[in-house]
């Protein structure tokens, strides 16, 4: 990881493409999941460690941005076979009522990627 951050710091005041340097250095990441109950300690601990790591990776790697994007859950084919349960799930459970769309997702990074400080 040394060797990769020594990388990320001397291209970090080139006019690089942005894409290809923000997929190396950001962490796509699913959120939310089940709430913390009895038997999810393990998925709950997993969810939280990833933006502590993005925390501790942007003041490793500074001045290179360090984003963690938090993805929720997203609408995707993997669902499609209890997606109506799910969906009724989701507009009860979920603060926006409804599942994320890959294209929400996809959002994100861009508007992220658009505030790159080069």
């Amino acid at each position: 990881m040394r060797q990769d951050a020594r990388l990320l710091h001397s291209r970090a005041g080139r006019s690089a493409s942005p894409l290809a340097h923000w997929l190396d250095r950001d962490d796509v990441r699913r959120g939310g999941g089940p709430p913390s109950r009895y038997g999810f300690s393990l998925l709950a601990a997993e969810g939280a460690s990833i933006p502590g790591f993005g925390k501790a990776l942007a003041r490793e790697l500074s001045p290179v941005r360090v984003t963690v994007v938090m993805a929720g859950l997203v609408d995707t084919p993997i669902k499609s076979a209890r997606r109506e349960q799910s969906a009724k799930w989701a507009e009860t459970s979920l603060p926006a009522r409804r599942f994320g769309q890959p294209e929400d997702l996809a959002d994100a990074i861009i508007f992220a990627m658009r505030q790159v400080g080069f």
